[in-house]
């Protein structure tokens, strides 16, 4: 749990110093680079089987209830409810769109890298949902069967 609290911090901590620094760097923006090591966190404690820490996360800072129950249908999420001890620093809006932007590149194992372009690929946020909720699939990807549910 420490060591995902760590990891977390380091990564929303850069998050925040670019986006006062460097919000107009269109090569890079702060909330690709976020997204990317937001990805790259919540896929290793997943793929090692290890997704109950963000729930022990949320519930040792106290995090409101609500939130972990309605994020445990995604656990890219509940991954993101996890990072963030402000409730405030990330919105719901934002969490949301993110989480089934991650959820998606997951199903389809985008490697962490490559994840801003895939969602550029797939479409807008709402387009991406409605892809999750049909169980739509990219063509020209190796599909993993049975596709990932979390």
């Amino acid at each position: 749990m420490r060591q995902f609290v760590k990891d977390a911090s380091a990564i929303t901590e850069r998050w925040y110093k670019r986006r006062q620094r460097d919000a107009d760097d269109r090569r890079d923006p702060p909330n690709s680079q976020f997204k990317r090591d937001a990805y790259r966190l919540i896929r290793s404690y997943i793929d090692a089987g290890k997704e109950r820490v963000f729930e022990d996360v949320a519930a040792a800072d106290g995090r409101p209830k609500r939130l972990v129950t309605q994020a445990r249908s995604n656990l890219f999420k509940l991954g993101l409810v996890a990072m963030f001890a402000d409730e405030g620093m990330l919105s719901d809006s934002d969490r949301n769109v993110y989480s089934k932007q991650m959820l998606y590149a997951y199903q389809h194992d985008v490697p962490p890298q490559l994840l801003v372009a895939f969602i550029g690929f797939a479409g807008s946020p709402a387009r991406i949902a409605a892809k999750l909720a049909s169980g739509e699939r990219e063509p020209g990807f190796e599909f993993i069967d049975p596709p990932r549910q979390l």
